[in-house]
């Protein structure tokens, strides 16, 4: 938002993080043009209008940085690759520590 997008949609799991996000979001002055999901980021991505997400919203961005050992990543590919926010045209980006070796 703070680049000039128009919207963006926020998904975590945790609770706080979801309140932390609300608050920086009033705070910056961005209120309106956010969208915060609490959930499984798989799940959001496999069902979005479950979560809240307008039908027929899809997103020319999207950033997923998962808790890192608690994923499996081949799952969150297949529902990003899969998701019907995401389109041929979507660029996304997902955190990966070299840590964990290769995919």
């Amino acid at each position: 938002l703070s680049r000039g997008a128009a919207h963006c949609t926020f998904v975590d799991l945790s609770e706080d993080c979801c309140s932390a996000v609300e608050r920086n979001v009033k705070w910056c002055d961005f209120a309106g043009k956010e969208q915060i999901v609490c959930g499984e980021a798989i799940q959001v991505l496999n069902e979005p209008f479950a979560a809240g997400i307008p039908e027929l919203q899809t997103y020319q961005l999207v950033t997923l940085c998962p808790p890192y050992e608690e994923i499996v990543y081949g799952d969150l590919i297949e529902a990003v690759a899969n998701s019907p926010v995401v389109t041929d045209d979507t660029v996304v980006l997902i955190e990966y520590p070299v840590e964990l070796g290769c995919l």
